[in-house]
């Protein structure tokens, strides 16, 4: 296996991780929201969606 492949596997690795660890925070997130005796207000949502944007790059 030559540097080329290591470094490839090695940040597929790293993207794996972030992507988990995003998940988790967003599942735990959406837990929050779905309690019964809250609602989460439109501004905190846009806010979540525009950071989740940020993290992946997106306009």
């Amino acid at each position: 296996m030559n540097n080329t492949q290591k470094i490839i596997e090695r940040n597929q690795a790293k993207q794996r991780q972030g992507l988990n660890e995003w998940l988790n925070d967003y599942k735990s997130k959406l837990a929050q929201y779905n309690e019964p005796q809250r609602i989460a207000h439109r501004k905190e949502i846009s806010d979540y969606l525009q950071q989740v944007g940020r993290y992946f790059n997106l306009r």
